[in-house]
C-alpha cells in the first residue's frame, strides 16, 4: 500500500477528549459496536480514558478505549463494525494508540489473541496479559 494511502487512512482515527455534543455522538456509536461483542457491557461503566474511533465519512465503524491504570496504558474493548472486518480497521486503532502512547496493556479472547500476537510479532509494543 502506498504511503499516501496509508496516511490518509491514519487521519480517519479520532482521539475523543472531553465531553461535546460531536465526542458524544461518536462514542455513542462506538459503544454500539462493543456491544455487539460483550452483552455485559453497559454505558454507565466509568471509563475516564480515552475513546479512539475509526471513521468512514462521518459514520463510526470500530471505536477502543484507552485507560491509565497502574501507570500503565490499557486499552480495552476494541471493537470493528462485524460488515467492516479485515479491511485493516483494528490495526489502524492500534497503531494510532501505540502514536500516541508508545505502549499499551491489555486482555483479549482467545481471536483477538491471534491478531495482537501478530501486531507483537511485527515489533508493536504490546503487553498481552
Amino acid at each position: 500500500m502506498p504511503q499516501e494511502e496509508i496516511e490518509q487512512k491514519e487521519k480517519k482515527i479520532q482521539k475523543l477528549k472531553g465531553a461535546n455534543e460531536e465526542t458524544n455522538k461518536y462514542t455513542r456509536a462506538a459503544f454500539r459496536i462493543m456491544q455487539q461483542y460483550d452483552l455485559e457491557w453497559t454505558e454507565d461503566e466509568d471509563y475516564e480514558g480515552d475513546w479512539y474511533v475509526a471513521l468512514e465519512g462521518d459514520t463510526v465503524v470500530g471505536g477502543c478505549i484507552v485507560e491509565e491504570k497502574d501507570g500503565q496504558m490499557w486499552m480495552y474493548d476494541l471493537a470493528v463494525l462485524p460488515s467492516k472486518k479485515r479491511q485493516g480497521i483494528g490495526r489502524r486503532l492500534v497503531n494510532r494508540v501505540l502514536k500516541d502512547h508508545g505502549e499499551i496493556h491489555l486482555t483479549s479472547t482467545a481471536d483477538g489473541q491471534m491478531f495482537y500476537r501478530k501486531l507483537i510479532d511485527e515489533g508493536r509494543n504490546i503487553v498481552l496479559h
